[in-house]
């Protein structure tokens, strides 16, 4: 049962300030409605970063609040105090981080309202995702992006985005092995918001699916979603996989550039091998003739 803190002892409520994070003090106040919940520190927010990037280097975990900061070694961390809160309201990104990482000092800083979430040689697994969810309380992202997971007993699948995360309007697998289930995960989220899908592979990433599961796939997706694949395959091995492919969609899409009125259609986009297009293919509109 829910008790009022706001009958607390002003001495409980002033220890319950001294044990309590940054982030955990601002949320107390904004529960209570009233700021004076947790004297005699009220918390502020210092600053607004849109973009931070955590990361860790040398066995030490660091933010800095440029986008581009890991293709610099020039940039300069983010520099704040013990009692400092830093609000962050767009993107959130991590690089070489792990489950354990996350239990850091350095994220009780920071309150956490962004759109999306990056994922940048990190080694995801299960646990990482529910902790980003769980304890650091970040739900509402519509964009996740995962590149090149470093764990190799783990693979990234729907099941666990869009359970975690379930208001998710774009996935970015980007050179790393997704679940070979990709299909039937997303199938069992009738009520998704998934619009939007980008997969870049390697030949041995890349993960062959049935056509007609793939177009029963299609026909399921709202109108307006977008799927793009992008497989990188110097030795030709997948050739006459996307060959068969392209014969098959020729025969059960539309195939050409996008519609003007792209947001009624379904949108297949196939790179293969080369930096040249392969294929555009869109579904018709259940309610508009080609």
């Amino acid at each position: 049962m829910p008790y009022p803190l706001a009958k607390l002892a002003y001495g409980l409520r002033r220890r319950l300030a001294d044990l309590a994070t940054p982030t955990e003090r601002y949320n107390l106040q904004i529960a209570a409605g009233n700021p004076s919940i947790c004297p005699p520190k009220l918390q502020l927010i210092q600053q607004t970063v849109k973009h931070p990037w955590f990361s860790r280097k040398n066995g030490t975990i660091s933010v800095t609040d440029d986008f581009w900061a890991w293709t610099s070694q020039d940039v300069m961390p983010l520099s704040f105090g013990r009692d400092s809160l830093i609000s962050c309201n767009q993107d959130f990104n991590l690089q070489y981080l792990n489950h354990k990482d996350l239990s850091s000092e350095i994220f009780d800083n920071f309150l956490y309202h962004p759109t999306g979430i990056e994922l940048q040689d990190c080694c995801v697994s299960k646990q990482f995702l529910e902790t980003l969810q769980k304890k650091l309380q970040i739900n509402q992202v519509i964009y996740f992006t995962i590149e090149e997971n470093t764990n190799n007993s783990y693979t990234p699948n729907f099941t666990d985005l869009l359970t975690f995360w379930p208001h998710l309007r774009i996935v970015e697998f980007l050179r790393c092995e997704m679940s070979k289930n990709w299909i039937d995960e997303i199938l069992q989220f009738p009520e998704h918001k998934l619009m939007a899908l980008l997969i870049i592979s390697a030949k041995n990433q890349f993960v062959q699916f049935q056509f007609n599961h793939f177009l029963k796939f299609l026909k399921a997706q709202p109108q307006g979603f977008t799927i793009t694949f992008y497989v990188s395959d110097d030795a030709g091995k997948l050739a006459s996989y996307f060959v068969r492919l392209k014969q098959y969609l020729d025969q059960n899409l539309v195939k050409g550039d996008l519609p003007k009125r792209h947001e009624i259609f379904t949108f297949v986009d196939i790179i293969y091998a080369t930096s040249e297009r392969c294929s555009w293919y869109y579904l018709p509109s259940k309610t508009d003739v080609v």
